[in-house]
């Protein structure tokens, strides 16, 4: 019902549940504020509270305050001096002083002159602040939103932090909505254990049953048990990710009443949304292993779905249970090219479940194993969205097929909850722009124009973008397994063609897009985006007896395995959002199969020294920095001399010159060409030396901001990257470089550096394959890192080709020491240019 005012006005709503269980004197409420008012885009309030009064009087408190042990101590305290308030994350106050750094369980106990009263436990006191308790001889309150008159604490938090705290006031968007959850235990003279009681509110008891349980019923969806032996290098991974996930949680302070359960960072900018359904993933991950880590935070995201990414109220009824996809505040602006990003934002394309950014899985797994009404709530607000407003006027897939995906595994989940038919229409109009579009004769895909940056540099290219195929594929698969449409199952069929020929088997790992420049440049593919579309390739396997198909899905799987992955929200959820039906999946094939045996069992350092000693050679320099980059070519013989430079867009830093220059300098230092070019756009050089001209090294020189990767090569055929300064490779992947060591030098360095998230790194190996230096990292987001590879020969008496192999998922930054400062792509390319 509405806030009602003493006059009768009304204004916003809240909805309070009351739990009662029979026998216990504990009362759970779940109080929810919705800003409904829609005359304004914001709202501002000065404060939510909730009274407490004793039927008997009384007056008496006793709070749960931190002490410098690390515990809580019970601390008697009343009037001016009976209030603790968890101001944010790293401050609390309690008696008028402040606290750096504490944190409080959130536990007050109030009583009358004989004992009798009632215990408060607010859960996520600390995580969802602010919050405060406070006592006096009339009443206790529960401050849901403590009055911030004459509080400065907020200008100090980081801007992705303080946008709700507005003028001394908290401000809501339309639309937007919070719950508090608390119990209140009522007691006699004897009293609670205060310190039991704040025990279980900061670490709520959860059950657990066998995970084989859950794969018996089949109620959570399809689960592997853990066995021993198989898919422990998986749990590992998660486990380490997870940790990373909770740590940059602490560093990038992803607390608030409104933000707890979400992360922050998309784009650097906005709020993730538990982009990829994060909550479904760990609570998946929660029901195969029992870890309960990750149930409270699968909870925890899953009740911020509910509360503040899905949309309660709009005048556009078009938008109302729509779920808002990655925002500066969680609804606002969204690019990340933001001036000064904004909350205030009107809703669009999206905010409505074509927009590729909707979840229900997770939303749902927390009905099933919580009975949470309001996370239900939340679902079935979806459900009507999606059913109602989404689907009769989804007519076109557009150029991110992932709108159909997503949009059909969520409207999929909550009719598998409901079993409300309507819900399953809504899915079959939803399969129909899907099937109306696909080029099922030919290519088996859905082609058409990619966008920019998908097509990275070559404007016009006609394809599809691997992971976004995917996405629409398991939304397919989602709905093929409740319907058995056959139809649906000869269109995955058919999609295998184009999926099988995204993959690059000596990697292990799918292209990114079909663009040119991804065809043509394989050591671009990872293995980040791979757990997006490996799912539906096992589904379609297994129904059709398709053994490669399961060859190629268990390889790709082991390659995530392999390649390991950050804690970054967005890369945890996308790996484990399909994760436990592909492991069901791998988990059902043939053990005997070479290709399934190892996802079983994957090592993940064996699988990486494996990758390593048959990365294929480099087919392109993808030299990225510095502004002034150089390419050495040696020019032999008589034949035609003809050099060519080719410009690829690559990164998303702003432009800073609007043209660049290259040049062919001959080896007398004569400019033999030059050009100018646009910055904005790919582009190609090409000149021929005269005839008569010198022989020798000639320099290709490339005047460029950084917006681009290079490649200059000569019909010759010999050419080198001058290493003795740092120079940096961008979109690397994993590829084979060449070094020399000359007769007698048996020491050096290969200094190496990354910044990007993901995993980076080298190995150097002898003409015996030997291994003489290895150093592999994982990059969470700390940003810059760097590495010494030194290597000692022993003895060289003469000569030494080296093979490093480089890795990083974006840029990687190397310099050489002790050795020629001269890196090629193969052995044959290699020439000291201080010996010509």
């Amino acid at each position: 019902g509405p806030y009602v005012s003493e006059d009768g006005e009304e204004y916003l709503r809240a909805i309070v549940r009351l739990t009662f269980v029979a026998g216990s004197p504990k009362v759970h409420v779940a109080a929810t504020h919705i800003d409904d008012y829609l005359e304004t885009e914001f709202t501002d309030i000065e404060s939510l509270t909730m009274p407490i009064m004793l039927a008997d009087g009384g007056g008496e408190a006793t709070f749960l305050v931190p002490g410098d042990d690390g515990g809580e101590a019970a601390v008697e305290a009343a009037g001016p001096d009976g209030r603790l308030m968890q101001k944010h994350d790293a401050l609390l106050s309690f008696a008028g002083e402040e606290m750096a750094g504490a944190r409080a369980s959130g536990v007050m106990d109030y009583r009358g002159d004989d004992g009798a009263g009632v215990t408060v436990a607010v859960e996520n006191f600390w995580e969802e602040y602010p919050k405060a308790l406070s006592a006096s001889a009339d009443a206790a309150l529960i401050e849901i939103l403590p009055p911030l008159a004459g509080e400065d604490f907020y200008e100090d938090l980081p801007e992705h932090v303080r946008f709700p705290f507005v003028e001394q006031h908290y401000r809501f968007k339309w639309g937007m909505s919070k719950t508090t959850r608390m119990s209140l235990s009522f007691h006699d003279e004897s009293g609670p254990d205060l310190a039991q009681l704040a025990g279980m509110t900061r670490v709520p008891v959860v059950p657990v049953v066998p995970a084989e349980y859950y794969a018996e019923t089949g109620a959570l969806g399809e689960l592997a048990p853990p066995r021993e032996g198989v898919f422990e290098a998986w749990d590992a991974l998660v486990a380490e990710r997870f940790e990373q996930h909770l740590q940059l949680k602490e560093s990038q302070r992803e607390y608030g009443f409104f933000n707890w359960g979400d992360w922050w960072g998309e784009r650097g900018t906005n709020w993730g949304n538990n982009e990829y359904d994060l909550p479904h993933g760990l609570f998946m991950q929660y029901a195969r292993t029992g870890d309960r880590d990750y149930f409270r935070l699968a909870l925890a995201g899953a009740r911020h779905m509910a509360d503040v990414d899905c949309v309660h109220a709009h005048p556009d009824p078009l938008h109302v249970g729509a779920m808002q996809l990655h925002s500066v505040g969680h609804t606002g602006e969204w690019s990340q090219h933001l001036a000064r990003p904004g909350w205030s934002y009107a809703y669009g394309y999206h905010t409505t479940a074509a927009n590729g950014h909707t979840w229900a899985d997770g939303l749902m797994d927390g009905w099933y194993l919580t009975g949470d009404a309001r996370v239900m709530e939340a679902g079935i607000g979806l459900g009507e969205h999606v059913a109602y407003a989404m689907a009769p006027t989804f007519e076109k897939l557009g150029t991110h097929e992932r709108s159909a995906g997503w949009s059909l595994a969520a409207i999929m989940a909550i009719y598998r909850a409901t079993g409300d038919p309507v819900y399953l229409r809504a899915a079959e109009e939803i399969v129909e722009v899907a099937l109306s579009e696909q080029d099922i004769e030919d290519t088996g895909a859905w082609p058409h124009p990619l966008p920019s940056d998908h097509a990275a540099g070559y404007p016009g290219t006609v394809g599809n973008t691997t992971f976004l195929i995917g996405v629409l594929l398991g939304g397919m698969e989602a709905y093929h397994r409740e319907t058995d449409d056959p139809r649906v199952l000869e269109s995955m069929e058919a999609a295998m063609r184009w999926v099988s020929s995204m993959f690059i088997p000596d990697r292990w790992a799918f292209h990114y897009t079909s663009s040119p420049h991804y065809l043509q440049n394989p050591q671009l593919a990872g293995s980040g985006l791979s757990m997006l579309v490996i799912s539906p390739v096992l589904y379609v396997a297994e129904r059709t007896g398709d053994d490669d198909l399961t060859e190629l899905a268990a390889h790709a799987f082991a390659a995530v395995v392999r390649d390991g992955g950050s804690g970054v929200g967005k890369n945890l959820a996308q790996s484990l959002f399909f994760a436990s039906n592909i492991m069901a999946a791998i988990d059902r094939a043939d053990p005997e199969s070479p290709a399934v045996r190892t996802a079983l069992h994957a090592d993940p350092d064996q699988l990486v020294v494996e990758m390593l000693r048959t990365a294929a050679p480099a087919k392109r320099l993808q030299i990225r920095a510095p502004l002034v980059k150089e390419v050495l070519l040696l020019r032999e013989g008589d034949e035609p001399f003809i050099v060519t430079a080719t410009r690829s867009p690559y990164g998303a830093r702003r432009r800073a010159d609007e043209t660049g220059t290259v040049q062919l300098i001959a080896p007398d230092g004569e400019i033999v060409a030059a050009d100018e070019y646009d910055t904005g756009q790919d582009f190609e050089f090409t000149a021929e030396a005269p005839a008569d001209g010198p022989r020798g090294v000639y320099t290709v020189r490339i005047s460029d901001d950084m917006r681009a990767v290079w490649d200059a090569y000569s019909s010759h055929g010999r050419r080198v990257v001058k290493v003795d300064e740092d120079i940096t490779f961008g979109g690397l992947g994993t590829s084979r470089w060449t070094l020399y060591a000359p007769p007698g030098v048996t020491r050096g360095v290969l200094d190496i550096g990354a910044w990007h998230s993901g995993r980076w790194g080298g190995m150097l190996l002898g003409p015996d394959g030997r291994t003489l230096a290895s150093e592999f990292f994982t990059n969470a987001g700390e940003g810059a890192q760097s590495a010494a590879l030194k290597f000692d020969l022993g003895e060289n008496p003469e000569g030494t080709m080296l093979d490093a192999v480089l890795q990083a998922r974006l840029d990687l930054r190397v310099r050489v020491e002790g050795i020629p400062p001269y890196l090629s792509t193969t052995p044959d390319e290699w020439f000291n240019p201080e010996e010509r």
